[in-house]
């Protein structure tokens, strides 16, 4: 099934920040039509899809490895700034990054 590569995809390049051509061309599909069988099958955007792996690998991250810094954690999710992606992950999840990992250190 296509939207099954697709998520594989996503999840293999999740911190390369693949944009929609990229993970068109991966399932040999226009970006239009990948775009729009992804939606119609999952409910949501690819691009809402890359920002949910995303977080769920910052949670993994945050709760696994007490040692990284919230500016490692955003370079390797592929994030520029790590101020967006604090900024993203409390919208998200409700809390800071740093919250979010201080909650599973007590």
């Amino acid at each position: 099934m296509v939207v099954c590569d697709i998520k594989n995809y996503i999840r293999k390049n999740f911190d390369k920040s693949p944009t929609l051509n990229d993970i068109a061309c991966s399932v040999y599909l226009s970006p239009s039509y990948a775009s729009r069988i992804f939606r119609e099958n999952q409910g949501i955007t690819i691009s809402d899809y890359i920002a949910k792996v995303k977080l769920e690998e910052a949670k993994r991250m945050l709760h696994n490895n007490p040692d990284y810094t919230i500016e490692y954690i955003s370079q390797i999710l592929g994030y520029n700034d790590s101020s967006y992606f604090s900024k993203v992950f409390r919208k998200k999840e409700g809390m800071s990054p740093s919250e979010y990992k201080h909650s599973y250190m007590v």
